[in-house]
């Protein structure tokens, strides 16, 4: 702790040299509720980025802590989603995951390929086109806004707004101001549209947005 007082001591005192912070997201967790409340109050009007955002693929422990997202190819994927969602509503405002990166080191399981978006021989993950997907949904976005445990609203200047939805431990329950048809879009970017009454959210995060007006 003291050591981080001691780096937003000096990154505040020269504030004015700088226009965002590069902060580094890869740890095996989502982010904490007010994860960056005290750097937004000590530098006002700085951007967020993390240029280095990543999510295990396999259950290695890493660093001494067990990874709570990811641990196979297929959670990769869909926890990318929840990942880059809550990274956004901590006050993100670009994220780039790993595409590759590894450390040739004989005899070491790598965690920085495990990291990766494709494999070391240029296979596309499933995390891939969960990527993609995000992207799809969601990029432009000027507004973000927690409803609930996994309920989250994005926002944009030229469409109506995506919600990012899945259950939780205690469940999870669908917004109440989503009526009607919607389209529904998993995280691998398969779509269909049913009616609202009919979603049931799983642990897998789903796209909901109205079924007419500009996608």
């Amino acid at each position: 702790l003291k050591g981080r007082r001691v780096w937003l001591e000096e990154v505040t005192r020269v504030r004015r040299a700088f226009d965002f912070i590069d902060a580094h997201y890869y740890t095996p967790r989502l982010i904490e509720q007010g994860a960056l409340d005290e750097w937004k109050k000590a530098l006002p009007g700085k951007e967020f980025l993390s240029t280095e955002t990543g999510i295990p693929d396999a259950g290695f422990v890493w660093k001494g802590v067990t990874p709570e997202v990811g641990g196979t190819t297929k959670k990769q994927a869909q926890d990318l989603v929840k990942y880059a969602t809550a990274l956004f509503h901590a006050g993100y405002s670009k994220l780039f995951f790993y595409l590759y990166d590894f450390d040739d080191v004989p005899g070491t399981d790598d965690p920085w390929e495990h990291m990766g978006l494709i494999t070391r021989e240029n296979q596309k993950k499933p995390s891939f086109d969960a990527y993609k997907t995000m992207i799809r949904k969601v990029d432009y976005f000027t507004g973000i806004e927690k409803l609930g445990d996994g309920q989250y609203m994005y926002t944009f200047p030229d469409k109506g707004s995506v919600y990012v939805l899945w259950s939780g431990p205690a469940g999870g329950t669908v917004p109440s101001d989503l009526k009607g048809a919607v389209r529904i879009t998993d995280h691998l970017g398969n779509e269909l549209v049913m009616p609202v009454s009919r979603i049931v959210l799983t642990e897998s995060p789903i796209f909901a947005e109205a079924a007419t007006g500009k996608r």
